[in-house]
């Protein structure tokens, strides 16, 4: 259970056109203002919300992990799945992981995907 903060420092010109200026992979949690300190307090707590960070959360992974692996050991088997069945899988996970996000972000807003399928196409032509 690790995450990582990433600074994406990023220039929006007049007609709200992002441009990516740098990521740095240790960003500076220093303040020099009240609204420096308020968007990194923000920006830290929302990690620690959306990652969900709970110590009986964890210990209950730990539990079920290692009871599949004794599963696993027991059986003499490894469950395989179809690669559709493991995109409906990815499908469902990828589901879940937007609908526990979605009411952790605060005053954010999610972008990218999106339901409008126009600005989804923008943002995959840039990749």
């Amino acid at each position: 259970m690790c995450f990582q903060i990433l600074g994406f420092d990023i220039l929006i010109d007049s007609k709200y056109k992002p441009y990516l200026l740098e990521v740095n992979a240790s960003p500076s949690f220093g303040t020099d203002s009240s609204l420096d300190y308020k968007i990194k307090k923000n920006v830290i707590g929302d990690a620690f919300r959306m990652l969900n960070f709970n110590y009986a959360k964890r210990q209950q992974v730990i539990k079920e992990r290692t009871e599949q692996i004794k599963s696993r050991i027991l059986t003499g088997k490894n469950v395989k799945m179809t690669p559709e069945e493991r995109e409906i899988k990815r499908q469902s996970l990828l589901q879940k992981r937007f609908k526990f996000e979605s009411t952790r972000m605060r005053g954010y807003e999610l972008i990218y995907p999106s339901s409008d399928k126009q600005r989804n196409q923008k943002y995959e032509q840039q990749i």
